[in-house]
């Protein structure tokens, strides 16, 4: 999945703001269905991990509110299918 993600021209864009964590997917993901399913992962303390399946909004993105969130270090792990194929982009956060 990784693999199938790194051949891409474009990945989802994170961002942070004031309402939590966006990640947006350009036009040219196709996601299958619009789910996505993402894993947040707590550096320090695993009862803080976030597990999810949820559906892209008409943007193509979607939202882990900052009410889920602690300051501190996760990695964010984003998986979806395209035709099929599987496809995995992590990210490291640093929420403050």
């Amino acid at each position: 999945a990784k693999n199938n993600a790194s051949q891409l021209s474009e990945i989802p864009k994170y961002s942070e703001s004031d309402a939590g964590i966006t990640l947006s997917f350009p036009s040219s993901i196709q996601v299958d269905q619009g789910k996505v399913d993402f894993s947040l992962f707590r550096t320090d303390d695993k009862n803080l991990d976030v597990n999810k399946s949820i559906v892209l909004d008409a943007n193509k993105s979607f939202v882990i509110p900052k009410q889920v969130l602690v300051a501190g270090s996760y990695t964010l792990k984003v998986k979806w299918k395209e035709k099929r194929n599987d496809f995995q982009v992590d990210y490291d956060i640093q929420w403050k």
